[in-house]
């Protein structure tokens, strides 16, 4: 990162990712922060490897990263303080031209609600393939037709506030989803018993974990401290 003059837990404001289909063919990768462009081009004009490469679309610089199996992503700057990224040149170039398309009617009132408070968030429809494996699940069965939408975020301060939702068609339906998320809990917690090396970690998570449902939207929140991200990391392999 030193090389791009770019550091992520200072210059980097916002991730957003959203992805059309049940793959991630369709995924599209938005930064919102402080980037130094210059540092970026002068980076890939520098290389002389067939990884990197360099795409003019019109005014549109779009920079191609292919990884050792050929498969490439796509990165262009919408503005000086926006980067998309995708898996597809189409994509990321009407990404930053602005010419993506407009969301669900659902979707967009999602992202309303978090894109100004969070860090990194996720909104997305839930697909019908997933439906239809959730259907075969004899705890999901019941809800999984009624399933709309589900919404990840992520807001990082000192800790870090996750947040997950789970929107459904119905209440019933989200009392039941309820039920399952607040079981897990007591599932976790037990876990967290009988793992001497990880367990103290879960168990401090569970302690901020809550669920709760408003209507048709089921919430479950925890929240990272510093302090347990750092025993966390504390438990990492070391090389």
């Amino acid at each position: 990162m030193k090389a791009l003059n770019f550091d992520p837990l200072k210059d980097l404001d916002s991730v957003l990712v959203a992805n059309s289909g049940s793959t991630g063919e369709k995924a599209l990768v938005v930064l919102r922060g402080k980037f130094d462009q210059d540092r970026v081009k002068k980076l890939f004009d520098d290389t002389s490897s067939e990884m990197y490469k360099v795409h003019k679309e019109g005014d549109l610089t779009v920079y191609e990263i292919k990884d050792k199996n050929g498969k490439s992503v796509y990165a262009a700057f919408a503005d000086k303080g926006t980067l998309v990224a995708s898996m597809t040149k189409d994509l990321t170039v009407k990404a930053a031209a602005g010419k993506g398309g407009k969301p669900a009617k659902e979707v967009e009132a999602a992202i309303k609600e978090v894109e100004a408070k969070q860090t990194f968030w996720m909104v997305g429809l839930v697909p019908d393939e997933l439906k239809k494996i959730l259907a075969n699940q004899e705890v999901a069965a019941d809800i999984a037709p009624k399933l709309k939408m589900l919404t990840l975020s992520v807001k990082a301060t000192d800790n870090a506030d996750v947040s997950f939702k789970v929107i459904t068609d119905d209440e019933k339906a989200s009392a039941e989803v309820e039920k399952f998320l607040d079981s897990l809990k007591a599932i976790a917690t037990f876990a967290a018993d009988n793992n001497e090396e990880y367990g103290p970690l879960v168990r401090d998570l569970m302690k901020t974990y809550k669920v709760k449902t408003d209507k048709t939207t089921t919430t479950v929140s925890m929240t990272l401290s510093d302090k347990l991200v750092e025993k966390a990391m504390g438990k990492l392999p070391k090389k």
